[in-house]
């Protein structure tokens, strides 16, 4: 990963943090994409001090298409290379959401949750694409999740857009992979 430049959205929190982290252990040049830019920017700085690292912090909201492409050029600007896109931001732990049934989730949150989830990956993915198919190589990972296999009681919302991360990753790889650019999808599966 020595001086590769990796976008890791929804960097600023959670695992997307500890995926920045990773990278810049390994020698990855880190773009913390995030909604949330002071998070952004703490993990940012996270990386260039503990990691004595290369960073940016990029305030990106994954579900508007102009945002995804500022960041991309913002990396590019920066780095003058995109190597590697993680879409790790989703509606989960940081932002709330309704964890009952079928019943009880209002429809605008549905459309809220394949927003981000869905259609962020796709924005985000459509703004790297250029630069990786220009430099003939790329890396796209995108972050699934195990209950797209077994289902959550809960959470049909989010389980919905976890398997769509799956059917996308599946489809963008065949579409892609003539211009040597590699995709796949993270799932963690649990054992019960």
């Amino acid at each position: 990963m020595k001086e590769k430049v990796v976008i890791v959205t929804g960097g600023g929190h959670g695992i997307g943090r500890a995926y920045c982290h990773g990278f810049a252990e390994a020698g990855a040049k880190v773009v913390v994409a995030d909604i949330d830019a002071p998070a952004a920017e703490k993990v940012a700085g996270e990386v260039i001090q503990q990691f004595d690292g290369k960073a940016l912090a990029a305030k990106t909201d994954v579900a508007n298409e102009t945002s995804t492409k500022d960041m991309a050029k913002l990396a590019l600007d920066k780095f003058g290379r995109i190597d590697v896109l993680v879409n790790n931001a989703a509606i989960f732990a940081t932002i709330p959401m309704n964890r009952g049934g079928i019943d009880t989730i209002d429809p605008g949150e549905w459309d809220r949750m394949m927003l981000v989830n869905l259609k962020g990956l796709f924005f985000c993915t459509r703004a790297v694409l250029p630069t990786m198919r220009r430099q003939k190589s790329g890396k796209i990972i995108n972050i699934s999740s195990g209950t797209a296999l077994n289902g959550s009681a809960g959470r049909i919302h989010y389980v919905t857009s976890k398997a769509g991360v799956i059917g996308f990753t599946c489809t963008l790889a065949r579409e892609v992979g003539d211009d040597n650019i590699n995709v796949n999808a993270i799932v963690r599966r649990r054992r019960y």
